[in-house]
């Protein structure tokens, strides 16, 4: 052998060696990043139907994963402190979040100064569903339809009391635009959830709410409440027997959606692995029918979907919440 032989065969061997111990510990490492739990937030309590949902959806990424999947109840600040989380996650797939649009489109026209940007934090993966709004009055009221309701409204102003879930929701800025459309003034009575709008509906506290149609339904089908319009373009079919405000003759429409969200700049085939994964599980006939009962549409459609309608909302909604001059407080 030549001289020099020896050393350029030893360094040689330690190249290779070096190059299959990076390829075995890079192996490794994405053997271990994906195994590390995935963690769902989500900014409503335990409990709530959103939340009933989330719980689903973590089972069915569980198995498909091969992962452990933790849903993560942050509520607080109208779900705010829940994105604000998120934003400020490690960009690797392990922390998800899922948002209403309220949060993405509405809440950047109502808030002067939000800790968080929409389209820069964040990278959509999947538009999980919509669902409509629905018009609803107690039982015991006269007006058997909605133009009923406006012409008893106008006589007496003091039927035209209306629950909501909250000031700057998407249900009070919904019945803004109906303001509008029928050129009539209602007198919002803000409330703390949908559960003490039902109750106060009931008891004929006040003379209508808006609600998800998932509240509304189970009380019209009883003869508790009597629903006069929904918000969507389409007939609900839990509710099929009542007309759309377009129907109606009022040019106004709202479908309301949950979006699933990553922190800005997870790598694209980690957002495409997830979303492979959540389209799944909310296409799965289980999950199906769940969200039927509960007046959802469940779509699991991709990033581009859920990105565009974040900005088509964003744009629709930006005017109506003007007009209305209202701001949050932070």
């Amino acid at each position: 052998m030549k001289r020099g032989g020896l050393p350029r065969l030893g360094a040689v061997l330690c190249a290779v060696g070096m190059l299959v111990f990076c390829a075995v510990a890079t192996v490794k490492d994405a053997s271990a990043q994906s195994e590390r739990p995935l963690s769902i937030v989500l900014g409503f309590p335990a409990g709530s139907g959103v939340d009933s949902l989330t719980r689903m959806i973590a089972e069915k990424l569980r198995v498909s994963l091969g992962r452990t999947v933790v849903v993560e109840n942050k509520p607080g600040a109208s779900g705010r402190l829940s994105v604000e989380y998120v934003k400020g996650q490690p960009a690797d797939g392990t922390t998800m979040l899922i948002a209403p649009m309220s949060l993405m489109t509405i809440f950047p026209h109502t808030y002067k100064s939000l800790r968080y940007d929409p389209v820069k934090d964040f990278e959509p993966v999947t538009h999980i569903g919509a669902f409509s709004l629905a018009f609803a009055v107690p039982s015991q009221t006269p007006a058997k339809t909605m133009r009923e309701y406006i012409e008893l409204v106008r006589k007496d102003p003091a039927a035209g009391t209306y629950g909501s879930t909250g000031v700057g929701t998407p249900s009070h800025f919904f019945i803004a635009m109906f303001e509008k459309s029928a050129g009539i003034q209602l007198q919002h009575v803000p409330h703390k959830g949908s559960a003490e709008v039902v109750n106060n509906l009931l008891g004929g506290h006040i003379g209508a709410g808006i609600l998800t149609v998932a509240d509304i339904a189970p009380q019209h089908a009883a003869g508790k409440f009597r629903a006069l319009a929904t918000s969507g373009a389409q007939r609900e079919p839990s509710l099929p027997d009542v007309p759309t405000f377009k129907e109606l003759g009022y040019d106004i429409e709202g479908s309301f959606w949950y979006g699933a969200y990553v922190p800005a700049g997870t790598p694209k085939d980690v957002v495409a692995k997830l979303n492979t994964a959540l389209s799944e599980a909310v296409r799965s006939p289980e999950i199906q029918a769940w969200a039927t009962k509960a007046g959802l549409n469940m779509t699991g459609t991709g990033p581009e979907t859920l990105a565009a309608a974040q900005k088509q909302d964003f744009e629709r909604w930006g005017p109506v919440i003007k007009a209305t001059g209202f701001v949050a407080e932070n």
